[in-house]
C-alpha cells in the first residue's frame, strides 16, 4: 500500500457519460473497482461540470463522498474535500460578466442559467430548465437583476438547447468574436454549452488538486467522455476516454476503453492502471 504522496495515484473521473450509465446510476462493478482503488491507498476525485448539490444528489449512497475523496465541480472552478466541503480553490465569474452572457443568450432566444454554491439562478422558467433539473432537483431562484448576484461565487453559466443544439454552436462563434479573453467556453454535451472564467477548465482543476496534495503528474489518471474532458486528459499523466465517448475526446486520449459507460468502463481503467 502506498505510504506517501509520491506513491499514491489520483483518479480524476467524470460523471455523466463516464461513470454514470445512461439511466444515471452507477454499476456495482464500477463501485467495487473504485473501492479497490481506494483500498490500495490511492485517491479519487470526481471531476464534473455538475454543481456541488447536483453531484451529491446523484452520488448519494455510493460511498464516493467519504474522507479522503475530493470534488472538482463546475468544470474545474471549485475544488473541495468531499466529506467536509472544505474549499481548496474557487474561481468565480464577475456578476457583470454573468449578466453579459445571460442577456446575450436571451437576445438570441437561448435559455441559460448560472449557479452559486447553493442554488441555480435562472432568468425565467421554461421546458429546457425543467428537463435539465429533472434529475438533481436543485433549488433555484428567478433573478430580476444583477443585484441578486452581487457577492456570490458564480462558477459558470450553462446554455441549454435540447431541441436544436446547432444554435449553441452558432452562438459560441458569434459571441467569441465579441468578447475575446473574458471566458472559456466548451461543450460538455451536444446540448450544453458552458462558460467559465478564462483559463478555468477540468485540466486546471486537476493540476491544482495534484499540486495541493503533492502528487506528481505521472501519477495522475483522468477519465472522461466529452470535449470538456479533453482538458484533464491532456493535463494528466495518463488521459483515458470511454469507448462510447466523443470522437474528439477519443483522439486526445492515451487510452480508450473497449467498454462503454453502460458496460462499467471505469472498472476497465482501474484494472489496467491500478
Amino acid at each position: 500500500m502506498p505510504n506517501n504522496m509520491d506513491d499514491k495515484k489520483i483518479l480524476f473521473y467524470d460523471l455523466d457519460g463516464t461513470l454514470l450509465k445512461t439511466d444515471k446510476t452507477i454499476s456495482d462493478e464500477d463501485i467495487r473497482a473504485l473501492r479497490k482503488w481506494k483500498e490500495a491507498g490511492n485517491i479519487l476525485a470526481i471531476t464534473t461540470g455538475r454543481s456541488v448539490q447536483g453531484t451529491e444528489m446523484i452520488c448519494k449512497g455510493y460511498g464516493l463522498l467519504e474522507k479522503g475523496d475530493y470534488l472538482i465541480t463546475f468544470q474545474g472552478s471549485l475544488i473541495m474535500e468531499a466529506d467536509t466541503k472544505r474549499v481548496i480553490a474557487a474561481d468565480s465569474l464577475p456578476p457583470a460578466d454573468v449578466m453579459l452572457v445571460l442577456n446575450a443568450l436571451t437576445d438570441a432566444g437561448i435559455y441559460a442559467h448560472t449557479f452559486d454554491l447553493d442554488k441555480i439562478y435562472i432568468p425565467y422558467e421554461c421546458d429546457d430548465f425543467f428537463k435539465y433539473n429533472s434529475i438533481a432537483h436543485e433549488d433555484y431562484e428567478i433573478i430580476d437583476d444583477i443585484s441578486v448576484l452581487e457577492g456570490k461565487v458564480l462558477p459558470k453559466v450553462i446554455c441549454i438547447a435540447y431541441d436544436d443544439p446547432k444554435r449553441l454552436y452558432d452562438f459560441q462563434e458569434s459571441f467569441r468574436d465579441k468578447e475575446p479573453g473574458r471566458f472559456n467556453s466548451f461543450f460538455s454535451q451536444p446540448m450544453f454549452l458552458e462558460y467559465c472564467k478564462e483559463g478555468i477548465n477540468k485540466g486546471t482543476g486537476l493540476k491544482r488538486l495534484a499540486k495541493h496534495l503533492g502528487i506528481p503528474k505521472e501519477r495522475t489518471i483522468a477519465v472522461g467522455d466529452e470535449r470538456n474532458d479533453i482538458y484533464m486528459m491532456k493535463a494528466a499523466g495518463t488521459g483515458c476516454c470511454i469507448g462510447s465517448g466523443h470522437p474528439d475526446a477519443k483522439a486526445a486520449a492515451d487510452y480508450v476503453t473497449k467498454r462503454s459507460n453502460d458496460e462499467s468502463a471505469v472498472s476497465e481503467i482501474i484494472e489496467r492502471f491500478l
